[in-house]
């Protein structure tokens, strides 16, 4: 028996899961993550069996959804007759197993992964014995702090008044700005007590250099400055779930800033409209809103939760530069980068493992923003309903290098899904490894999209023995001029493109080649295939 804990959970739940796991990882517990452990070309049943026999103790997480899955079931009573020790962590209330009832559950309903009394617990139960965590820093404030669930975007009952988010609403309409001083800031040589401090006292143009160390900071810029870390590992600004971690331009948007070699976290939004003519009102940017010209390099935008773009919320321009990513924040829609208006240019950066309780796991943008992506990824985002990678309401996406892999939409467009009427264009890069029950590589929903040179490959539009357009699902006008569309898979019809009843491609049809269709991957290109007028 060799000693580390399997993690027993549903899918439906990863959202939570995998930020506990690479929590516990971080700290130190050998854990085993069906997602991390099983590797390519292995029997997935055998190596989850083998998993089970092998560890001391399995972490049960318990949800109304893991327990109606029978697999989990399955892993948690095999732990069970082979006398595993059994720590059940209690997610979402839920009627417990009576088979599990005797076991002292965890309780996270009312705490979040980064609180460190119930983090202790676990750590306890493993039997890691190094000690407690240290206790998460107080900040100082006449407001009331008031606790933010990860899962307060978790669906539209909340968003639309239920308790839960209200609380959330609460949290950033009644938070202050805070500051901290443990770490040094600079600028030339004069010292600063708080990067606020030197953002407030700087002239125009100045480059504020920041130490190793954590900020306990929540920023307000509105002049032109960079500020400088001393990397994304070493130099970390922490919002301490009071809001927006850093605004940027909200009075003044004509400005230019540069953030470098620096990692922010622990967001929450702030309140703002989210449309210039809307009255209402919305938690917005997790880590940043940005309504000037933004430029991130070397940074890492993470762990930050807000309804619209729970890493950055977007009203202005913004570029990922070298080395900047956007990792493991959550949103309701766009849970790395939520763009409303402008322009969101990725050279070289990424957005990766963000996760969306419905449009746009890694961004999603409106009718009034475009996307340019010349290079870098965007990979392994989730997408409770469309656009796994990214969603477009409208907007426009033109993509010329970099690659879109390895995201997942339930519902449709794995890759981007491309609802209206723009030009949306595909000139160079790749989309592959992505799925969807609909539309795995894109979606093209009712507007024109143009290949000129992408290479669409290898994903996959079958679940539950159900699924059109391996390689794009398309309702409007497609143009084939340049690249590929191959080796993609659908169940029910089009393992390269399904056309809608309103959708017809048209140009060169021998760029769809080596699409395969059901589970006997027969041949399929296009279906239905519709003459060119």
């Amino acid at each position: 028996m060799d000693d580390y804990v399997f993690i027993c959970y549903s899918r439906s739940d990863e959202h939570f899961v995998l930020p506990l796991a690479n929590k516990l990882k971080d700290l130190g517990a050998p854990v085993w993550l069906d997602q991390w452990d099983i590797p390519p070309g292995a029997n997935w049943i055998e190596t989850i069996e083998d998993a089970l026999s092998r560890c001391s103790r399995l972490l049960i997480i318990l949800s109304p959804a893991s327990i109606k899955s029978d697999d989990v079931q399955s892993e948690w009573l095999k732990g069970l007759r082979e006398k595993k020790v059994l720590i059940p962590i209690l997610y979402r209330t839920c009627k417990i197993p009576y088979k599990l009832a005797p076991y002292q559950y965890i309780d996270f309903t009312s705490a979040n992964i980064n609180d460190s009394v119930t983090l202790n617990l676990v750590l306890k139960a493993l039997g890691m014995a190094n000690g407690p965590l240290p206790k998460s820093a107080k900040i100082t404030s006449t407001k009331k702090e008031i606790p933010v669930s990860d899962t307060y975007v978790a669906n539209e009952y909340w968003i639309r008044g239920g308790s839960e988010f209200s609380n959330l609403q609460t949290l950033v309409d009644k938070v202050e700005v805070t500051t901290s001083s443990k770490s040094e800031v600079y600028i030339q040589d004069h010292k600063y007590s708080s990067i606020q401090e030197a953002v407030d006292a700087g002239n125009p143009f100045d480059t504020i250099i920041l130490t190793s160390g954590i900020f306990q900071e929540n920023l307000r810029i509105e002049k032109p400055f960079t500020i400088r870390g001393e990397g994304k590992d070493r130099t970390i600004i922490d919002g301490c779930r009071l809001g927006s971690v850093i605004v940027v331009g909200k009075n003044r948007s004509n400005i230019d800033v540069t953030l470098s070699g620096m990692t922010i976290k622990g967001g929450t939004g702030t309140s703002v409209s989210v449309d210039d003519n809307d009255a209402k009102t919305y938690v917005c940017g997790g880590g940043i809103i940005n309504y000037g010209r933004l430029t991130l390099t070397d940074c890492c935008i993470s762990n930050n939760i807000a309804l619209y773009g729970g890493g950055i919320f977007n009203k202005g321009t913004l570029n990922l530069n070298r080395g900047a990513s956007v990792i493991h924040n959550s949103a309701y829609n766009g849970g790395g980068i939520y763009g409303n208006k402008e322009l969101i240019s990725i050279d070289d950066g990424a957005v990766s493992s963000n996760k969306a309780e419905q449009l746009g796991g890694g961004i999603y943008i409106g009718y009034r923003c475009s996307i340019k992506i010349h290079s870098g990824t965007i990979s392994d985002n989730n997408s409770g309903n469309n656009g796994g990678g990214v969603y477009s309401q409208g907007g426009l996406v033109y993509l010329c290098g970099g690659a879109i892999f390895n995201n997942n939409a339930h519902s449709s467009g794995g890759g981007i899904f491309c609802y209206g009427g723009r030009n949306n264009r595909l000139k160079g890069g790749f989309i592959h490894s992505n799925t969807a029950r609909n539309g795995a590589g894109a979606v093209n929903g009712g507007g024109t999209m143009t290949l000129d040179g992408t290479r669409i490959h290898s994903n996959n539009a079958d679940r539950n023995e159900n699924g059109l357009g391996g390689g794009i699902m398309n309702s409007g006008r497609l143009i084939l001029k340049n690249g590929s569309i191959d080796h993609n898979h659908a169940f029910k019809e089009g393992g390269g493109i399904f056309n809608s009843k309103n959708g017809e491609a048209t140009g060169n049809l021998a760029l769809v080649s080596n699409n395969t269709l059901g589970s006997e991957r027969i041949p399929d290109e296009i279906a239905p295939l519709k003459p060119s007028t």
